[in-house]
């Protein structure tokens, strides 16, 4: 939520504040209660990494760790809360969120090249406030530093619902403060507890510094009772009411006419007051609220206005004495218990994407979330539409056989042109998921199995028998198969525009050596990290969609690997953040397609490195041809690097190009699979 104007009318007031300032090495066992979606989206903005380029994963989860290890060397006992699925009510505001996004990205690529200079330009004479108005949330952000958290054993919890409520209750049983970015928190009822604005709160190695402010000093500087700071703030309005609802009402009570006066927050609260005299309870107040409003929207009632109030209400101060209207339950959605009991459990652990919970409750909807892309095509979601509609089937699937197979409609909010849209997505059943994947008799039962679960997986994603290699670490065979869904679906026509861009070889090349040189500390632990390639110029728009649909497909893969409970064995954390870095990857596209080969681009120092990418290559490019890849080069590991495609820019070539590469492993999947996976 958050109420109008509210944060800065009380940062206006110094008084309202209290400075807490502790030292490191401190055993004060003080408590923060982490609000994780606010201070994921606060880092990124206010750090100095790059988010133009599609973001640097890597990077921000390190520093999102080291924020918290040093919270924690300075005594403080800390925990993260992450929102859960969102209640039915709040879907508008999450709607305009994402139109917000949109609008965004917009100037974002109107405004380009006075980002990335002012991106170069040393600190202290950047436009922050200009870009931080412009800032976009990299798409795989929060997941990456979920999975950094869970790696480092850091205490975190995702929330049935939105985690402003549940981090309000921890703080007032448990004291300390809440760490977050929401003016609400200037009304919860917190107790003793403080409320720390993200903004004033500085970590360095010596501690940290902050400001705290309390609800009752509030309310007292409103000259309100404690208890009547939900209904203020719900009547200024916020997620649950729209902040004119009672502005004319409050300007007619005191003859105020034109524009809202500066001490309208004291006037909103001397309103409050004046209907409390009369009143001998909350609920009574609330009645004669909703009488004095003169005029109410043709599509509001009294009744509703009531119920918007009580859950408002409900959600600053869950223990208020009113009478509340009776809330309707977040349901998920008619599948076998056991099936969501396994599902909310993993998710509860964070080892389901908090997306998955959205599928699965009552309304169903999948939020396409709009990040830096090309707003001229289609959106970068689309593409990886199959491996989401795969993903909805097998969650929501039906255990038994014996039960006739009922499509289920997921709605997709996505991106359409410069508006927000949504898209209807159906599921389809078992049994034409194994037909696709050449499995016989596929059934949540036989999905249990994780021989068979891998073979799903690989065959969704159009990796044949012959493209598994027993050696090859579980991040490679992932990443094999992401570049091989994203080769096939991006030669055909999809979308309303029926446009195809076909990837060409020397964009796949980029991909993959930018995404190897990432994981590298993964893949080989023992050796040096290579240097990072930081882009030094502006992407392409080519470049920005090669880096969006890269984006969505992984995380959609990510999804449907979870679904199928492989997500712990094909994205071990904290590998999540590694399999993506704009910079680089933008470094590498401009590079390969002015021709340099893979050892001139990943230098002559890595041979690993070089020897992995052609490995990967051979894997991915196996049995396409110029239907599906435009071949520009051939890469050969043959210590000549690459050379033009003698067919370049001839029409009517009818030889098929293929890759040459070095001799193909004699392990196949089914060598693989009858070894057992190692998890």
């Amino acid at each position: 939520m958050g109420v109008r104007g509210l944060a800065s009318y009380i940062r206006s007031q110094p008084a309202l504040g209290n400075r807490v300032d502790v030292k490191s090495g401190a055993d004060l066992k003080t408590k923060f209660f982490i609000d994780g979606n606010a201070y994921v989206h606060h880092l990124y903005m206010t750090s100095d990494l790059d988010w133009i380029h599609g973001g640097q994963y890597t990077e921000f989860a390190d520093l999102f760790v080291s924020h918290l290890k040093q919270m924690q060397a300075a005594g403080i006992d800390l925990k993260i809360y992450f929102d859960g699925p969102l209640h039915d009510r709040k879907e508008q505001t999450r709607f305009l969120r994402h139109r917000g996004n949109i609008d965004r990205i917009h100037n974002v690529l109107k405004n380009m090249t006075w980002l990335a200079q002012n991106a170069k330009s040393p600190r202290a004479n950047r436009s922050t406030s200009v870009s931080q108005q412009l800032f976009v949330m990299p798409l795989l952000a929060l997941d990456a530093c979920v999975h950094a958290i869970r790696h480092n054993s850091i205490d975190f919890e995702f929330c049935d619902d939105e985690a402003d409520g549940e981090i309000a209750r921890q703080a007032r049983e448990n004291g300390g403060f809440v760490i977050s970015r929401d003016s609400d928190f200037f009304v919860y009822n917190l107790g003793t507890a403080g409320y720390v604005p993200l903004d004033t709160l500085t970590i360095n190695s010596d501690g940290l510094t902050a400001l705290a402010y309390r609800s009752n000093k509030i309310a007292s500087h409103f000259g309100l009772e404690p208890k009547y700071m939900p209904v203020f703030a719900s009547i200024l309005g916020n997620d649950y009411l729209p902040a004119d609802l009672f502005t004319s009402s409050i300007k007619a009570e005191y003859n105020l006419g034109g524009k809202i006066p500066k001490n309208w927050f004291k006037r909103t609260a001397a309103y409050i007051n004046h209907h409390a005299e009369d009143a001998s309870s909350i609920d009574q107040l609330l009645s004669q609220i909703i009488e004095s409003i003169s005029n109410l929207p043709e599509d509001l009632t009294a009744h509703q206005v009531l119920e918007a109030l009580h859950e408002s209400i409900r959600q600053y101060d869950p223990d208020s004495e009113i009478s509340f209207t009776p809330s309707s339950p977040c349901e998920h959605v008619q599948i076998q218990e056991a099936i969501w009991n396994t599902i909310h459990e993993q998710y509860r652990n964070g080892k389901y994407c908090y997306k998955i919970m959205d599928v699965v409750m009552r309304d169903r909807n999948f939020w396409c979330t709009p990040f830096i892309e090309d707003l001229d095509r289609e959106s970068s979601w689309v593409i990886s539409r199959q491996l989401r509609q795969w993903m909805y089937s097998i969650v929501l699937g039906s255990s038994s056989s014996s039960e006739p197979f009922v499509p289920l409609e997921i709605t997709e909010y996505i991106r359409h042109a410069n508006h927000l849209g949504n898209d209807i997505v159906k599921t389809v059943s078992l049994s034409e998921l194994g037909s696709i994947a050449q499995i016989p008799s596929l059934s949540q039962s036989t999905l249990s199995s994780p021989d068979i679960a891998l073979k799903l997986y690989l065959q969704l994603h159009h990796c044949e028998i012959n493209h598994l290699d027993r050696s090859l670490h579980p991040t490679i065979l992932s990443i094999i198969a992401i570049l091989r869904y994203l080769i096939h679906h991006a030669a055909m026509s999809i979308g309303a525009n029926k446009v195809v861009h076909k990837f060409s070889n020397h964009e796949i090349v980029a991909i993959i050596i930018s995404t190897v040189v990432s994981l590298s500390p993964t893949l080989w632990p023992s050796q040096p990290p290579p240097s990072s390639t930081p882009s030094s110029s502006l992407p392409t728009r080519r470049g920005l969609q090669i880096a969006a649909q890269l984006q969505t497909t992984l995380l959609s893969s990510y999804l449907l690997a979870q679904a199928l409970n492989l997500g712990e064995h094909l994205f071990p954390p904290p590998t999540l953040a590694q399999y993506f870095n704009g910079q680089s990857l933008h470094h590498y596209l401009r590079n390969a397609k002015g021709g340099a080969t893979i050892e001139r681009m990943v230098g002559k120092q890595s041979l690993e490195i070089s020897s992995m990418c052609y490995k990967v290559l051979e894997l991915v490019m196996a049995g396409w041809n110029e239907d599906e890849v435009n071949i520009v080069f051939q890469y050969a590991d043959d210590g000549n690097g690459r050379k033009k495609s003698q067919d370049r820019g001839k029409k009517g070539s009818s030889n098929k190009k293929k890759q040459k590469v070095t001799e193909s492993s004699t392990d196949n999947m089914f060598n693989v699979l009858s070894s057992g996976c190692r998890w």
